[in-house]
């Protein structure tokens, strides 16, 4: 490709929070699928994700802040959501309950919009978040066990995600708007990056709920099951 593609980095001078924490997640998601087959890569990835997580967390800016040239490409609206992403990451990659109080505490309280249902985009980690963290309330009772102190945000956590899945049903009397051929439609731009990724929220949430043997999902006075979550997702990639 001839097009001119300059490089930018993030510092602490020139921090970039949201790509720094988001990062993070990825390697600590990675660590995961590689622990069983490659443990010195998981460890490696592991450590460079909690290095990435203290500096967004210790040097916070949006990216596009910090370089407002870029917000042509992709406007990142806030940092603090790919900081809770990263810690729920983190926590499951660890089992270290800092960073599930880091999520569940003031962090949440001040930047996971808990109660209020969104979809799951690059700009917006939140509904990830609240899947991702739902998974300790549905196998608490299987030795995921947590601190007292962390038990109310993750039950905000659980209620929030029961309420991102309750608007994409389309049978729900929460559902969002969609075209006539069934599709999730949430803006213009990019349009199918809603429905790609709440696709696969629902796919997940239904294994959790499966899992756990918790199989009802109560939307207002109504019941859905992970079935139901199965089909709208599948319903979406077919759309």
């Amino acid at each position: 490709m001839s097009e001119k593609r300059p490089l930018t980095k993030i510092t602490a001078n020139s921090p970039g929070s949201d790509v720094a924490a988001e990062t993070a997640a990825a390697m600590a998601a990675a660590s995961l699928v590689y622990k069983p087959i490659d443990a010195p890569y998981s460890s490696s990835l592991l450590g460079h994700a909690q290095q990435l997580f203290a500096f967004a967390d210790r040097h916070r800016a949006a990216y596009t802040r910090t370089f407002p040239e870029l917000a042509k490409y992709y406007n990142s609206t806030t940092y603090q959501d790919e900081l809770l992403w990263a810690s729920g990451w983190l926590f499951h990659a660890t089992g270290n309950g800092s960073y599930l109080a880091y999520a569940t505490g003031k962090n949440g309280e001040d930047f996971a919009d808990l109660g209020n249902p969104r979809y799951f985009s690059w700009d917006d980690k939140r509904p990830g978040t609240q899947v991702l963290l739902s998974r300790v309330s549905f196998f608490a009772s299987q030795g995921a066990g947590v601190a007292d102190d962390n038990e109310g945000g993750l039950e905000s956590y659980k209620q929030t995600a029961d309420a991102v899945m309750c608007i994409l049903l389309p049978d729900s009397e929460t559902a969002a708007f969609r075209t006539e051929g069934g599709l999730l439609y949430v803006a213009e731009w990019n349009s199918l990056q809603h429905p790609v990724a709440s696709a696969f929220l629902a796919a997940v949430y239904g294994d959790y709920m499966l899992t756990s043997g918790k199989t009802e999902l109560t939307c207002g006075g109504q019941s859905f099951s992970p079935d139901d979550l199965r089909k709208f997702a599948q319903s979406q990639i077919n759309s």
